[in-house]
């Protein structure tokens, strides 16, 4: 799939307007030990790879930030 320079920009101004609507996981980095990681949080959405915590903000599995949350 070939995406214009006009697409790209729109893609860009999106994703820059979601991002200052939203504040983000606080001290998002990636996760030293899957154990404790967005992949095993409750706030995951694996289908989305969104955090629902923060809005939805898309979150890798192999990260971790100061609000993880395990399941018990």
């Amino acid at each position: 799939m070939k995406i214009t320079q006009r697409q790209l920009k729109q893609i860009i101004r999106e994703e820059l307007a979601r991002e200052m609507q939203e504040p983000g996981p606080p001290n998002l980095r990636l996760a030293e030990d899957l154990v404790e990681s967005c992949g095993t949080c409750k706030f995951f959405c694996p289908k989305t790879g969104t955090c629902k915590a923060f809005g939805g903000v898309s979150v890798l599995a192999e990260e971790v930030c100061n609000a993880w949350k395990g399941w018990s």
